[in-house]
């Protein structure tokens, strides 16, 4: 779960930590309030590539934080085993924790005035597609629209899929079919 967003000197924003509690958060304003500037600071995070003039004028570099608790459970194991397999220091920091504690997990991005980027897991320097692995599994952006994805052929099928358990059914089938 998401639970601290934290921007420096992204476009317009100075600095600014949002907290976020379990459950629905909702972030609401009027327009030009700077909520597509949340939303933007969050693709950023999941890899997403950083448009020309994002740092805020006068600023080295733009900053993007978040921190995440991952409770034990079914739902974070997936997270856990891909960290296991990804990033293995990160998970070593956990050790000592007993198995029904929290861990801690930061994701952090910044872009430099001349649009350098860097991306860190835990304080640590990670590649950018590697950041974009681990967010995907993180968190999720909708947008308005989204539910018009529904109607698509295409996107029923793999949501059937899915639900039906069939990915390694799947990739069995697209094995055989490729020879």
């Amino acid at each position: 779960m998401l639970t601290e967003l934290v921007i420096r000197d992204l476009a317009l924003i100075e600095r600014v930590e949002l907290s976020f509690v379990p459950g629905l958060n909702v972030i609401t304003g009027e327009t030009g309030a700077g909520k597509s500037l949340l939303v933007g600071a969050l693709e950023l995070m999941m890899g997403e590539r950083a448009r020309p003039g994002i740092v805020r004028t006068g600023a080295p570099r733009a900053e993007i934080e978040g921190r995440f608790l991952l409770s034990p459970g079914s739902a974070t194991e997936p997270v856990v085993r891909w960290l296991r397999n990804h990033l293995p220091l990160v998970v070593e920091d956990w050790e000592g924790l007993g198995e029904d504690e929290e861990r801690g997990l930061t994701l952090g991005r910044t872009v430099g005035a001349d649009g350098k980027t860097r991306a860190f897991v835990n304080q640590r320097a990670v590649t950018i597609k590697v950041l974009r692995e681990l967010a995907l599994r993180l968190f999720e952006i909708h947008g308005q629209n989204d539910h018009q994805k529904l109607l698509d052929p295409s996107e029923q099928l793999i949501l059937l899929d899915d639900f039906g358990g069939l990915d390694g059914v799947l990739k069995d089938y697209r094995t055989a079919r490729a020879k």
